[in-house]
C-alpha cells in the first residue's frame, strides 16, 4: 500500500503539512520529491545553489521548472524502473 501511494499519488506540497515553510523552500522540497528522475535536481551542486536563493530571499531556479505531479507510472514497466 505505502509503495503504491509512493509510486501513484501526486506529491503533496509540503506547506499543506507545515504552513511556515516559504513559498521558495516548498517548491525546492516538491522537486527534490518527484516522483520522474528527470524532474529532480540533477546533483547536490543545483538544490545547493536553490537553497541558497531560498535562504538570501530569492526565487529559486525550481519555482521556474514545472513539475509532473500527475505523472503516473506503471508499476513494473521498463520506463518505471529507469524514471524512479
Amino acid at each position: 500500500m505505502v509503495m503504491s501511494m509512493h509510486l501513484y499519488q501526486p506529491v503533496e506540497d509540503p506547506r499543506s503539512l507545515r504552513p511556515e515553510l516559504s513559498e521558495g523552500l516548498g517548491h525546492v522540497l516538491r522537486k527534490m520529491m518527484a516522483k520522474v528522475s528527470g524532474d529532480r535536481y540533477p546533483d547536490a551542486d543545483a538544490v545547493d545553489r536553490d537553497l541558497y536563493l531560498v535562504e538570501i530571499g530569492q526565487v529559486p531556479e525550481a519555482a521556474s521548472a514545472p513539475i509532473d505531479v500527475d505523472s503516473e507510472l506503471t508499476l513494473g514497466s521498463p520506463s518505471a524502473a529507469k524514471n524512479l
